[in-house]
């Protein structure tokens, strides 16, 4: 396998490679190997919305940018809003939830031995000629956003040819596991990093590991230029794929008599990593954390732009998935409203 900085040669980059897979993948769905979004949880429950919150939630939403709003509390699906009557098997572009769907696979290949962890980039591009830096930076400062890369901004990279170049070219700001910064080249090169060590891409990966069990159906997600699934962003799926994932992380990674993902991946991707600049938040790997404190639970929860939102509170025993269309730098409003209103309002 040959690479060099600035091309990639046929047999990794080339899209028909990628294309077959994808005509595999709905494949696999007609013929039932990966199963259909099929609704698995009670609408019927005790723990209701006290009357006069539920009307005045409701009307936020109706005069928002928000499209639904599900809570799902013990398996019992206690809260459901849409817009327009939209169904919530309805997929949509998740944004940046795509991170935490990565780094869910990211865990998987690693039980699998596909990867390791503390393993450098470097290494799993032996023929690259690149900086030394890339020898120090690990899967894992990936995962946690501290590669310390020097960073001109993810427009760069959208206007890039060759997006895995791009990134391979970046010099170093501070040491690797310092600090957090949020950069798509971290996500990207997990995917890329994925792709190559599995043998296939990280939509395919998903789908046979980790979508197929749970319940969610083959998603589009997009690619760069060279046929790589977008690491930080680009996947669809439905509030009810979002519920399904984060009831996943709910039951520690269990589903039904299956363990999908390791329990101890499930801790280790939602422990408080770093400090972020969003006050009291933390960064686990590709997951926030928001710690407990006096006024709040422990809770986690995958994030993408324009109101994307999947959050999990353990000791509720709730997810709680938002989608919206505030636009390409909005959609902190149902961060406010889940916690203002949604983790009181079934007590």
């Amino acid at each position: 396998m040959t690479l060099s900085l600035h091309s990639v040669p046929v047999e990794l980059s080339c899209p028909s490679r990628f294309s077959i897979i994808e005509r595999k993948l709905e494949e696999l769905h007609e013929s039932g190997a990966i199963m259909d979004a099929a609704d698995p949880f009670k609408r019927e429950s005790n723990r209701l919305m006290k009357g006069s919150k539920k009307e005045e939630f409701t009307e936020l939403l109706e005069n928002s940018p928000v499209t639904s709003c599900a809570v799902l509390i013990s398996d019992e699906l206690v809260f459901e809003w849409t817009k327009w009557d939209m169904s919530l098997d309805v997929p949509v572009k998740v944004n940046s939830v795509t991170k935490s769907v990565l780094s869910t696979i990211i865990g998987i290949a690693s039980e699998k031995e596909i990867l390791n962890l503390y393993d450098p980039v470097s290494s799993f591009f032996p023929d690259v000629s690149m900086q030394d830096h890339f020898g120090s930076i690990t899967v894992d400062h990936l995962l946690t956003m501290s590669s310390g890369l020097e960073w001109p901004g993810n427009r760069h990279l959208y206007e890039s040819e060759n997006w895995l170049s791009f990134i391979l070219e970046r010099t170093v700001k501070e040491n690797p596991g310092q600090e957090m910064a949020y950069i798509e080249a971290n996500s990207h090169l997990l995917s890329v990093i994925l792709t190559e060590t599995a043998g296939k891409p990280c939509s395919f990966f998903a789908a046979e590991e980790l979508f197929k069990v749970i319940g969610i159906p083959s998603r589009q997600w997009d690619t760069d230029p060279q046929g790589y699934n977008t690491g930080g962003f680009g996947l669809s799926l439905s509030p009810m794929d979002m519920l399904k994932f984060g009831r996943l992380y709910l039951q520690n990674g269990r589903w039904g008599s299956q363990q999908v993902v390791r329990e101890d991946w499930i801790e280790l991707a939602v422990k408080p990593h770093l400090h972020t600049v969003r006050g009291q938040q933390r960064y686990g790997r590709h997951w926030w954390v928001n710690p407990e404190s006096e006024r709040l639970p422990f809770f986690y929860y995958a994030a993408g732009s324009g109101g994307q939102y999947i959050f999990v509170v353990p000791e509720k025993k709730m997810v709680c998935v938002f989608t919206g269309d505030y636009g390409r730098n909005g959609g902190t409003q149902p961060f406010t409203w889940f916690t203002r209103y949604l983790l009181r309002a079934f007590d």
